[in-house]
This record gives C-alpha cells, structure tokens and sequence, in this order.
C-alpha cells in the first residue's frame, strides 16, 4: 500500500508472523516498525523519514487510522491492530525459541516500563540484555559493541520518534542478529487508551484525509 508516497506492508497478521519467522531464521538484521498516524504525516514532510521507512523490512500499523484513510478496514483487521495482536503472537514465537532478547530504551525509568510490559504480555521471554541510549549519546558504537556483545536473536527498542527510526536505519547493519522491532508507545489495547486517545485518533484521520486529498491533487496535477 502506497500513502503519501511511501509505501507499506498492508498485509494481515498471519502474513507479519510468517514473514517474521522467516527473518528469525536468515542472516543479517531484519528491521520491522510500528507506523501510526501522526509518524505517517510527519514523514509525509520530511524526505529523509520517508527514505527510513521505505527500507524498512515489515510495516505493522500501530492504530486503525491509516487503514480507515486508506479506504476502509475490516472489522477482524481493525480488532487485531487495535488488540496489538501481532506483538503478542511475536512474543509467543520468541518464548517458544527461547530466543534471546535485548531491550533499549531512551533512559532507564522508560526501560523499566517497558520490560515491565513486556513481562505481563509474555512472562517467560527471555531478556539477555538492556540498555539506554543516553547512556551512549557521544558514543553510538559503543552501543552497538554492547548489543553485539550479548549476541541476541532479537532487538526489541522503544525510544522517541523520529530518532529511533533513525538509529535504526543507520546502525542495523553493523548488528548481529535476526530482527531488530521498535515498538509503540503504548502497548496497552486502544479501547482503554481513554477517551483522549479516541480524540487523538480521529484527529489524525481526519489529517491524514485531508492530507491524502492534497497528495493525489498534486499528483493529477503533475
């Protein structure tokens, strides 16, 4: 699926889990990230952003938005990005390979809080390592000796956007491993975001329409 000139894996759950098993299984770093609404617009303006996400390996939308933007969503679809169903299944498939995992964050209260919802999603996954990035601000390769050092299958990161994109698309391939995924900010489901994140949401749709409006206008113009 293409928006706003950048194009995404529109594909369903089944299809992300297939494709993300393969990754655990070839060499070299696959990269897979969340997109929501509010990235989309961001990158929509920014070239650099949409060079990031292009060569991303897998796409998995972060809230129903995008689809709803796209034309519409199924309502076993929209269930399954809304309950976070993909990171869930990842999970699973991680503890049934006793595969080794390493977590990164921006500093060490955002770390705790995401190995501790991590935990509740899946107790037994098993964490080899963690680490902040602002613990290697003058030093990115120091980062990456750490993370090679510990040789885990996977890289499971939750750090600001843009900037963990970035790092990402600049230093996987100096990684070991099979699959390095940025999550979300929340990993809770979006029915109990409240009633601030249900107005958020739509106020991103309706940007995104508007903005795809003006997309395709420019583009007939051309």
């Amino acid at each position: 699926m293409e928006l706003l000139g950048i194009s995404l894996n529109n594909i369903g759950l089944k299809e992300a889990l297939r494709k993300s098993e393969e990754y655990l299984d070839q060499g070299g770093l696959n990269t897979i990230a969340y997109v929501s609404a509010k990235k989309l617009l961001e990158a929509s303006e920014d070239g650099e952003q949409q060079k990031w996400w292009q060569k991303m390996d897998l796409s998995i939308f972060e809230d129903v938005e995008i689809l709803k933007a796209a034309g519409g969503v199924s309502q076993s679809r929209a269930k399954e990005i809304e309950e976070n169903a993909f990171l869930r299944e990842f999970l699973k498939i991680l503890v049934r390979r006793q595969a080794p995992v390493f977590l990164l964050a921006e500093e060490e209260e955002a770390l705790e809080q995401l190995e501790e919802e991590l935990r509740l999603m899946q107790n037994n996954l098993y964490i080899a390592g963690r680490d902040t990035t602002d613990h290697y601000l003058e030093n990115k390769e120091g980062l990456i000796n750490a993370i090679n050092a510990l040789a885990p299958r996977v890289i499971l990161s939750r750090l600001p956007y843009p900037e963990g994109i970035h790092l990402m698309y600049d230093y996987h391939s100096y990684l070991n491993g099979s699959v390095w995924l940025t999550l979300p900010h929340t990993l809770v489901k979006a029915e109990k975001e409240g009633w601030k994140g249900k107005v958020s949401g739509l106020i991103y749709q309706k940007l995104l329409h508007k903005k795809i409006h003006q997309f395709v206008q420019e583009q007939e113009q051309k």
